[in-house]
């Protein structure tokens, strides 16, 4: 680290930021060489549990403590010492007394080890929990999603009832997919032709159909799956549905192996699914087909 670089740090955490180091920065300049009176040595301090600390002289003001206490904390230890205790908690503590907010709120009975991830689309918003692959055995949590008309649970396609108090049980490296949107789907509805031949494109259409209102913009999943046999990655597509309508289509093969198939929709804002069977005709029923009546 330059001088330059530890006096922009200093001057960070002097106008208010907050700076979090794993180890004590500035140790060694920006050569490698090791310097014997590191510039930000002042400046960080260990971290201490909030409720650890003492109370500020002003007595019980909320927030208080973060504005009158340090503002650079190191997570761990100098090299060759044990590092700290749980530094995830330590990382959600500093940021908390920062007003960092977590994306949404995970409880349980020790810090959530794993990451969160809120993302939008359209007028949806995504919530995504993944646990550490590293943690041994399962743990149970309780997941709030922040308030909404509707939540859905992506993997199951089902609404949940009650989405600031939901229960988790996860193993190592599980994820949680849960969506939020301001109205109710009632149905995915999915058409497509009943019969095709090979050669022939298969058009399939989708409608996202919603409770009082018009739905907004939807992703859908579509597949063509064959009964009986593993899908074909050729027949797998990711549509946009605007307003809640789109419409795509499956070129198939001229010798595509006749017989029973279903298209398969799966919105992936709320997890409903919708099936439509097609038959795939026989090269000679394909031919009888295209014979005019009375020829």
């Amino acid at each position: 680290m330059s001088d330059v670089e530890a006096e922009r740090i200093r001057a960070f955490v002097e106008s208010g930021g907050v700076a979090l180091a794993d180890t004590p920065p500035g140790v060694f300049d920006e050569l490698g060489r090791p310097r014997t009176n590191p510039p930000l040595s002042d400046l960080f301090t260990g971290w201490t549990p909030q409720e650890a600390q003492p109370a500020s002289a002003e007595g019980s003001e909320a927030g208080a403590s973060s504005e009158t206490g340090p503002r650079a904390f190191l997570l761990n230890r100098s090299f060759g010492e044990e590092p700290a205790v749980d530094i995830r908690t330590a990382v959600e503590d500093v940021l908390g007394r920062a007003g960092c907010a977590p994306a949404f709120r995970i409880d349980s009975d020790t810090a959530f080890d794993g990451e969160r991830f809120r993302f939008r689309f359209g007028e949806a918003e995504l919530f995504a929990a993944l646990t550490s692959p590293a943690r041994a055995g399962r743990a149970k949590y309780r997941i709030a999603i922040p308030e909404s008309a509707c939540v859905y649970d992506l993997w199951t396609g089902l609404e949940v009832r009650r989405p600031g108090r939901i229960a988790w049980r996860a193993a190592a490296g599980e994820v949680a997919l849960f969506s939020a949107l301001p109205y109710r789907v009632t149905e995915v509805h999915a058409v497509a032709p009943n019969t095709v031949r090979p050669g022939t494109r298969l058009n399939v259409a989708v409608e996202i159909r919603a409770e009082e209102r018009a739905p907004g913009t939807h992703l859908v999943h579509v597949q063509l799956r064959p009964l009986g046999r593993p899908p074909l990655p050729c027949y797998d597509k990711t549509l946009v549905c605007e307003a809640g309508r789109g419409a795509t289509y499956f070129p198939l093969a001229l010798d595509e192996a006749p017989g029973f198939y279903k298209v398969v929709v799966r919105d992936m804002l709320t997890g409903i699914v919708s099936e439509w069977p097609v038959e795939v005709a026989s090269a000679a029923r394909s031919v009888s087909l295209s014979i005019e009546p009375g020829s």
